[in-house]
This record gives structure tokens, C-alpha cells and sequence, in this order.
């Protein structure tokens, strides 16, 4: 099966994007198959995850993240890979946009195709239980 993907990059890790706006590819299944196949740096393309892009009926922008056959929610870096590329393939505008994600959707504020913007919400620390203490000296 040939399938057509583009590779981006933001901050040191590189995503396979696949554009499934389409549904070339209906079966969910396929695509843990897929990213375990095509992340794998010595026989795949390699890359630190894949992203397929899709549309539901509602018109809504929807991504997901995909790493060792395994479904993650979005990362901060391929969040704005996965922005860059739906702007400027046209599906999404110059404003506030949504993108569903596994767990919530995002807003996607949208400057220009260098300039985008994703509220994350507060940092979240591994283990909660460990206080910061600023140190004066």
C-alpha cells in the first residue's frame, strides 16, 4: 500500500503527518500498524511519532498522535506541526481554530504559517508531591 505523508519538525523532534482529511484510510486499526512501522528510525522513515489528520462530519479539525503502535495525546511540538500544516494545506483559517485531540481540543491561534500559538493550560510536573523552592543565592 502506498501512502502519501509528510515529515515536519519543531524543536528537535520530527513527526510523520499523514492527511486523512479524505479517509483514505477508515481502519483505526491500520494506523497503529502504520506508525509502528514507518516511525522506526532503521527500517521506517523514522520519526519521534506519526500524526494522522482527519475531518468528522461536524467540520471539525481532528489529529492524532501516534508512537510505537500506541495512541498518545498531542505533544506541544506536534500541535504546532500538526497547525502549521492544516493552515497552509487550507483547513484551517487565520484566527482561533479548534483541533480535537485523543483527550480535549485545543485553540489554535493563527498569526501567519510561522506564527501559531496553542494554550496548553499550566506546566504539569512529574511528581506533584516534590515542592519547588526558589533558591535566593
Amino acid at each position: 500500500m502506498d501512502i502519501e505523508f509528510i515529515k515536519l519538525h519543531n524543536c528537535g523532534k520530527d513527526y510523520i503527518l499523514l492527511d486523512n482529511v479524505n479517509n483514505l484510510i477508515k481502519d483505526h486499526n491500520n494506523f497503529q500498524k502504520i506508525s509502528e512501522n514507518i516511525t522506526n528510525r532503521h527500517f521506517g522513515v523514522g520519526g519521534f511519532g506519526f500524526i494522522v489528520l482527519y475531518k468528522t462530519d461536524n467540520k471539525i479539525i481532528n489529529a492524532n498522535l501516534f508512537y510505537n503502535g500506541k495512541e498518545f495525546d498531542m505533544t506541544p511540538e506536534a500541535l504546532l506541526c500538526t497547525g502549521r500544516y492544516a493552515f497552509d494545506s487550507g483547513y484551517l483559517s487565520r484566527k482561533q481554530n479548534n483541533l480535537k485531540t485523543k483527550l480535549k481540543t485545543f485553540i489554535l491561534n493563527i498569526i501567519d504559517s510561522k506564527n501559531i500559538t496553542v494554550n496548553m493550560g499550566p506546566p504539569n510536573y512529574w511528581d506533584k508531591s516534590i515542592e519547588i523552592i526558589e533558591d535566593p543565592d
